[in-house]
């Protein structure tokens, strides 16, 4: 009996043309979304290659120099590029690409198209990954909303009903044959993704985590689905199943992911890139509390030097004093640096945790943390 209901159903959903159509744009859409992904990450792969050379002849051309002016001459440290941000880009052109290092100095990320603090889970350009989390929905509420509602399949329901077969087997046999349509659109983006990583040579790791990236979409859209068939069986006008189901997805996937990373940028707001700096350098030049300017601090040091090794003079100092000032800025310095990088990086996490409180009001949230996190474009990433 389930396996009559299913095929029935699965027939009906193939029957309709509305149906077949909006799948097809779907995958296309979505597929060259993923095709412009490829192209977008081989491109910056490229160029990440090509700074890296360039980086190391520039370090090569100083020749032979002093150590210290070496550190300040600096290299670069270059971000790896996911293979997997082709289907979900997350947060690389939000968090940058690369970062300075330098004596004295804790540089802040760049190459990012903003520089701008805002938080970390702004709306990004159409991708594979937005194809299903927002449309892929659509798809579901367009084909599951009549299964129960409207006069027709009210009458289909209440013979089947009559004929003795249960509700749950009903709803089970329905159940499974659209989500054998999810499964086969899945299907389509997960062969694509494992063609492109292949054809790149991918470690294996990549593989698994494109395949538990897919489950994460799997259990999202099967979500919408159940949600679906019980708006379905519950309303009796297929009318008002579509209205409430797509009332619903307008909250749930566009309003909710949109206002929320707005929300937490305003309760936990973080400096721009510019504004950041100027914060270091006056931790640096009045200290921590703001009260204790450089050359007070050097005046002690100085004093604290000469009481403990008992001259009156700096000249008659045993060791060089040039050295130990150094070595106390140093410290402030990176005392400085940690105290605003921590309070940067905490801010960051107070607006994660905050997007994740408002999990129950839209399943896009979670699922955005899930892709970013298996494609490795999120900000622990």
């Amino acid at each position: 009996m389930l396996t009559t209901i299913f095929l029935h159903q699965l027939r009906q959903a193939l029957r309709d043309e509305r149906v077949r159509w909006l799948a097809f744009a779907l995958v296309l859409a979505g597929l060259t979304a993923l095709l412009s992904g490829l192209a977008r990450q081989q491109r910056l792969a490229t160029e990440r290659e090509e700074a890296i050379r360039a980086d190391a002849e520039a370090w090569s051309r100083q020749g032979v120099v002093d150590p210290h002016g070496a550190a300040h001459f600096g290299r670069t440290a270059f971000k790896p590029i996911s293979l997997l941000s082709a289907l979900d880009p997350g947060l690389l052109d939000h968090i940058g690409s690369m970062v300075r290092l330098e004596a004295h100095k804790q540089n802040v990320a760049s190459g990012r198209p903003s520089d701008a603090g805002t938080a970390l889970t702004a709306f990004v350009p159409f991708t594979a990954a937005s194809a299903l989390q927002i449309f892929a929905p659509v798809l579901i509420i367009l084909t599951g909303f009549g299964v129960f509602s409207g006069g027709g399949a009210r009458q289909i329901l209440r013979l089947e009903l009559a004929s003795g077969v249960s509700p749950r087997l009903l709803l089970l046999g329905r159940f499974l044959a659209l989500g054998t349509g999810i499964a086969a659109v899945l299907g389509v983006f997960g062969l694509a993704g494992g063609v492109g990583l292949w054809r790149t040579q991918a470690p294996a790791p990549d593989f698994v985590r494109l395949a538990l990236l897919l489950v994460g979409y799997g259990a999202y859209l099967l979500t919408f689905l159940a949600l679906a068939l019980g708006i379905s069986a519950l309303c009796v006008s297929a009318r008002s199943a579509l209205a409430g189901l797509l009332a619903f997805w307008l909250a749930a996937v566009l309003l909710v992911p949109r206002i929320g990373p707005s929300v937490s940028a305003q309760v936990f707001p973080v400096p721009s890139v510019p504004v950041f700096a100027n914060q270091v350098s006056e931790s640096i030049d009045d200290g921590l509390d703001g009260h204790d300017p450089r050359h007070t601090r050097m005046d002690r040091l100085r004093a604290r030097a000469m009481a403990q090794y008992g001259v009156t003079r700096i000249e008659d100092l045993p060791v060089n004093f040039g050295g130990l000032a150094l070595e106390y800025g140093e410290a402030a310095t990176t005392a400085a640096y940690r105290q605003h990088f921590d309070a940067l990086f905490t801010n960051y996490e107070r607006q994660s945790r905050l997007l994740q409180a408002l999990s129950p009001l839209s399943p896009r949230l979670p699922l955005q943390g899930w892709s970013a996190g298996f494609a490795e474009t999120d900000f622990a990433a």
